[in-house]
């Protein structure tokens, strides 16, 4: 039998569960296969390592290749950019989940990804468009690793409840919110500070649809709508070692 682990693959023999060979590889080992009397072994980290009966002193590593821009040099690619680095100078948000809606290619995404710590989960209903952005990404050695590209419809993500800690629009999302894509956005937005940077375009009534779902911030510019969420109703607080200030130890959290 042969098995994968963390950090390693051993062959175990199936008389007496005696290890008969092991050996490291780098991540997780999750799929095993066997042809040619070679075995190959993927791991978490992407890795796919190759193993055959005769020891190699200095076996080969063969590097996918990687396009680092895998985009066009234009003005949209120059927009993306500079928006990427306006959202997280106004929301101050560089790591955890982030969601791009409407994400078209993924170019947002994409300068986003090269400037922050971002886990981003794309969704474009386009199928032309999500296959465009995944070759893109996966050429630039991101896709699966920092970025992933969903096709779905916009008024029915496929996320949990409460996820992302920032939303962004993607170049191909102009606004307003209707009133289903902003419900959707507030039931995946994290409460008490999930930030969402939207298109400045039709701001009134995007900002309408929001304001009737729960408690949020708003802050208007020429470059984009910065949406701050709220607690959610009965949450409590906690300011201070007990509590609060009479040391109740109570938060009052419902």
């Amino acid at each position: 039998a042969i098995v994968g682990g963390a950090g390693t693959v051993t062959a175990i023999s199936g008389a007496d569960g005696a290890v008969l060979w092991q050996s490291g590889v780098d991540g997780q080992a999750r799929g095993l296969a066997v042809s040619d009397g070679r075995l190959l072994v993927s791991t978490s980290t992407g890795e796919i390592a190759c193993f055959g009966s005769e020891q190699v002193a200095d076996p080969p590593v063969i590097m996918a290749p990687v396009d680092r821009f895998p985009y066009p040099d234009d003005d949209l690619g120059r927009a993306c950019g500079a928006l990427a680095e306006r959202i997280i100078e106004e929301t101050g948000i560089s790591e955890g989940y982030c969601l791009d809606f409407g994400a078209g290619d993924a170019r947002l995404a994409y300068e986003l990804a090269r400037r922050s710590d971002l886990t981003i989960y794309c969704v474009e209903p386009d199928t032309e468009k999500v296959a465009a952005a995944r070759r893109a990404l996966d050429a630039a050695g991101l896709y699966g690793v920092r970025v992933t590209v969903h096709q779905a419809a916009l008024d029915k993500l496929p996320y949990p409840d409460y996820f992302a800690n920032l939303i962004v629009a993607g170049p191909d999302f102009t606004g307003p919110l209707s009133v289903q894509v902003a419900r959707e956005l507030w039931r995946v937005l994290r409460p008490h500070g999930g930030t969402a940077f939207l298109p400045s375009a039709g701001a009134a009534q995007t900002v309408l649809n929001l304001v009737q779902l729960g408690p949020v911030t708003v802050e208007g510019s020429a470059e984009g709508l910065k949406v701050v969420r709220g607690p959610l109703p009965g949450a409590g607080e906690w300011t201070h070692q007990y509590a609060d200030a009479g040391k109740s130890g109570c938060s009052t959290d419902e």
